[in-house]
């Protein structure tokens, strides 16, 4: 009997200490930083996930020759999420708006003493002729893969 009360309490003990490695500990806070093209960009997180996440004036490419830059202030983009931060610290963050016409992937990884983060930012959108975000146009504006870091406010 007495063994397996042993057996239960170390079955417990390892369950609950791998429970709480699997998720790595980054302290809530809100980060802020800038891209590798000085764009504003900020993330913020509450218990083991990245819970908000923003950018702002992304320069875009696209396929008809033009070019623009993302939104700024009140009209940036940005996301509510419940990205998880893994045992390795690593997040992703992906929204998609408007029917899959506008879609856009935050990835990182924070330090070890989760005081910053760095990753790559990428968005692509989809526009028709008339310049309307539409999931089936011919017109495509894309970001790249954009370099990022942030730290601790």
């Amino acid at each position: 009997m007495a063994m397996r009360i042993i057996i239960s309490t170390a079955i417990v003990a390892a369950t609950v200490i791998g429970a709480s490695a699997a998720e790595a500990a980054v302290a809530p806070g809100t980060f802020t930083g800038q891209t590798s093209a000085k764009d504003p960009l900020g993330i913020t997180v509450s218990g083991s996930r990245v819970t908000n996440a923003y950018f702002e004036g992304v320069h875009m490419r696209c396929t008809d020759e033009d070019q623009y830059d993302t939104l700024k202030g009140k009209y940036r983009m940005q996301a509510k999420s419940r990205a998880r931060i893994g045992s390795s610290r690593r997040f992703k963050v992906k929204k998609t708006t408007h029917g899959g016409a506008s879609t856009w992937t935050l990835a990182g990884r924070f330090n070890a003493r989760g005081a910053s983060a760095s990753g790559t930012l990428s968005i692509h959108q989809r526009f028709n002729i008339q310049n309307y975000l539409d999931p089936k146009g011919s017109i495509t504006c894309d970001s790249g893969k954009i370099k990022f870091t942030v730290s601790r406010r």
